[in-house]
């Protein structure tokens, strides 16, 4: 199977951040309070045309939250206001280092420098002056690279990009698809970078999964 390492690739992360390379997750610019605003991001599976509910809340994010599908429960992510759903018998790992941060949520648990088949990466980047901007350098570089298109959205105060690709395998390795989420909010300078992957003959069953995950992204509208 072509499995895939946890530490980031320059394809998802390159020219989001103008410090130190990346080691085995994103970096993360100082967290610092804000207003309880919550966006959820719904998506459908292809062309990734994003509707955004907004809510205020004045207690846990619980309370904005739709009842999670049969089959996941809802994942709170303290770090950045954020909640993402986890399929039941999944793995969520989260990595803090200086500014940084990575979420993991993985079909089989894992620890770095080990590998995971199949999950989905997240990567936040705080802060980022030209988040939108940054974001699409990304995805341009992954269109030329890969030769896919690369499908706009918008959402609320989010901008988003997405593709979906098989990675080119190394030898005696299979190929490995990924679906990509680019996400910039431009008022508060914050961007995500989301991959979810699997081996290509696993990826029905594990895009089965990821789908529902990436349909109901519960984020902090004022982060």
């Amino acid at each position: 199977m072509g499995q895939r390492q946890a530490s980031l690739r320059s394809e998802r992360c390159a020219n989001l951040t103008d410090s130190r390379p990346f080691s085995d997750s994103s970096r993360l610019n100082a967290f610092h309070e804000t207003t309880w605003q919550y966006g959820f991001v719904s998506s459908g599976r292809s062309a990734l045309c994003l509707a955004l509910a907004l809510a205020c809340a004045t207690g846990a994010l619980a309370m904005d939250r739709p009842v999670a599908p049969s089959g996941f429960t809802w994942h709170d992510v303290t770090e950045i206001r954020a909640a993402f759903l986890v399929p039941d018998g999944w793995h969520v790992r989260e990595e803090h280092q200086d500014k940084t941060f990575a979420l993991f949520i993985t079909e089989t648990a894992f620890s770095p420098p080990a590998e995971f088949e199949v999950g989905l990466t997240v990567n936040v980047f705080r802060n980022t002056p030209g988040a939108a901007a940054k974001v699409k350098q990304v995805f341009d570089a992954i269109a030329a690279k890969y030769s896919v298109k690369v499908t706009p959205g918008t959402s609320g105060p989010f901008r988003t990009l997405s593709c979906h690709f098989d990675s080119k395998p190394a030898s005696g390795k299979e190929p490995v698809r990924q679906f990509q989420l680019g996400i910039a909010n431009p008022k508060t300078g914050t961007a995500y970078l989301l991959i979810f992957e699997s081996p290509v003959s696993r990826w029905d069953a594990a895009w089965a999964k990821g789908k529902p995950i990436l349909d109901a992204l519960a984020l902090e509208t004022e982060i």
